[in-house]
């Protein structure tokens, strides 16, 4: 999410932290697959570096899966919720009983 300024203050809309993460993400929609490098991942989803965004449009349903830095396996499906130069931000959909 944007951060906004209050005279000087920087107020962080974000429900999760954002942590770096330098990782290769393998990406599946219904298209096909492919694999992003990503930039940051939270706990509710990730902003992956793309050489070419314009493969994916806001809303697309997708899963991702990725290790983090504690080697930890991730597995998360997902959609499309920004788009940039540099990439796309994926925000996870809950899982069922959360």
């Amino acid at each position: 999410m944007l951060k906004k300024s209050l005279k000087n203050q920087k107020i962080d809309r974000r429900s999760s932290p954002r942590k770096r993460l330098d990782a290769m993400v393998k990406v599946v929609k219904k298209e096909g697959q492919t694999t992003e490098n990503s930039m940051n991942y939270s706990l509710t989803g990730l902003f992956l570096r793309s050489n070419f965004p314009e493969k994916y449009q806001l809303k697309d349903q997708v899963s991702v899966s990725f290790t983090d830095e504690t080697g930890t396996t991730h597995s998360h499906t997902g959609e499309v919720v920004r788009k940039s130069r540099e990439g796309i931000a994926v925000h996870y959909r809950k899982k069922a009983g959360n």
